[in-house]
């Protein structure tokens, strides 16, 4: 679970913007609550923000997913980090980028990992956590300056591999992704670290395909029974072969990796939902096409571009929707751009309700979301604690996250939709 968030030059986050997750006082849906009790702490598993276009909320998940992706990918020596600075204030043309992020793992361990870093090169980079027994500091590493700190009297059986790696990480590469290339069960401390990454599930218009749970939540009767719960009643599903070679190339490659009990699925270039898997050790590639029952009680078959989008969206959704079915202690952190986007109102609560309802003090699941729909802004779904509102201080800038809870004044039994709308919170659009 991501506890908190600090950013600085990245995208349009041209200051130090910090978002916590943590929870506030408010009893309402405390049961929903992940309570670390070996760390006094209480963290929100849903967290919602709202704001106008262009203000911000999208780039938060991208610099999210561009940390992800900086600690997972197959590093290239010479390569650019892919780091996006603050592009509209040319008087700091050659400042570094900045982020810290907080985060749970499964052995409710509270990490905390911090990295400053150019287009180039990884200026700083700091991995430490804490536990019931205190804070401990794992390595610091200071341009090509990377020091390990004995951790449980560890690293000290393994000085020539210590060696190794201060040698061999490349200044465009994170110590931590070096680790992916080590699998030893002595570096855990490490290595646990650098798994919570793998547990980020991004769902927006620009992540085309999507990690389930498990492959064997594409049997049919999953998807349509999960399907007609929402209301949309689709009578079968029929999985057709599909052309390896028709898939984007960048999900060639991902696919180089996945693992044997995982199913990915997403929408391609010519509107066709796609899963793929591995079965008997062979990839196996195949588009969805939906099947409804004439008056005749016939079955016809329907291309996937031919449902309407708020079905679309809702098989986009399946990795949560399917999650919904699960108390996890796993730990999947899904984030979810424009949750509204082609729903009902009703249907967006219902999803938000229904994975409220599924939470308690011991799941580590957590939902982090985006919200054009005003209906939505409702303290009677969301607690105080949970709702954001984005804007930009001036034309340029996202750097203003601030939650309710925390606005002077705003209480549970005031109007706060009424208050959202005229824009005395802030977060609506500046019309001309």
């Amino acid at each position: 679970m991501i506890v908190s968030l600090t950013i600085k030059n990245i995208l349009s986050f041209r200051d130090k913007t910090f978002i916590s997750f943590e929870a506030g006082k408010e009893k309402l849906n405390s049961s929903s609550l992940a309570v670390v009790k070996k760390l006094h702490k209480k963290i929100n598993s849903l967290e919602c923000i709202f704001g106008p276009n262009a203000s911000g909320k999208s780039n938060l998940f991208k610099v999210i997913g561009f940390i992800k992706n900086l600690v997972l990918r197959r590093n290239i020596p010479g390569s650019l980090t892919g780091v996006i600075p603050f592009r509209l204030d040319l008087t700091h043309p050659n400042e570094n980028s900045y982020f810290k992020i907080e985060f749970i793992v499964t052995n409710d361990w509270l990490y905390s990992y911090e990295v400053t870093l150019n287009s180039t090169e990884i200026i700083e980079e700091i991995l430490s956590f804490r536990n019931s027994q205190g804070c401990k500091l794992i390595y610091k590493r200071e341009n090509s300056n990377i020091k390990f700190f004995d951790i449980g009297k560890i690293l000290g059986t393994k000085k020539t591999l210590i060696n190794i790696i201060k040698t061999s990480v490349q200044a465009n590469q994170l110590v931590l992704n070096f680790f992916n290339s080590i699998n030893l069960n002595e570096f855990a401390v490490i290595t646990n670290a650098y798994n919570w990454f793998k547990k980020i599930i991004l769902i927006t218009p620009d992540e085309g395909f999507l990690p389930f749970l498990s492959k064997d939540n594409m049997e049919q009767s999953v998807i349509c029974g999960m399907l007609r719960e929402y209301g949309v009643n689709i009578d079968k599903i029929k999985l057709i072969d599909y052309p390896k070679e028709n898939l984007p190339v960048p999900l060639q490659e991902q696919l180089k990796d996945l693992p044997a009990t995982e199913c990915i699925g997403g929408i391609t270039n010519d509107k066709d939902f796609v899963i793929a898997y591995i079965k008997d050790g062979a990839l196996q590639t195949k588009k969805i096409c939906t099947l409804h029952n004439t008056i005749e009680n016939k079955l016809v078959s329907f291309d996937f571009s031919s449902e309407s989008d708020g079905t679309k969206r809702l098989i986009e959704l399946s990795p949560i929707l399917l999650a919904l079915t699960f108390n996890s202690k796993k730990g999947f952190i899904f984030l979810i751009d424009e949750i509204d986007r082609s729903l009902h109102t009703v249907l967006t609560k219902t999803i938000i309700k229904r994975f409220l309802a599924k939470r308690n003090n011991d799941s580590r699941i957590q939902m982090v979301i985006t919200c054009h729909d005003a209906l939505m802004f409702d303290p009677k779904t969301f607690r105080l604690d949970q709702m954001w509102i984005c804007s930009k201080d001036d034309e340029t800038k996202s750097s203003l996250f601030r939650r309710m809870n925390e606005i002077p004044g705003v209480r549970t039994d005031k109007d706060l939709l009424k208050y959202y709308l005229e824009g005395k919170l802030g977060g609506i659009p500046k019309l001309q």
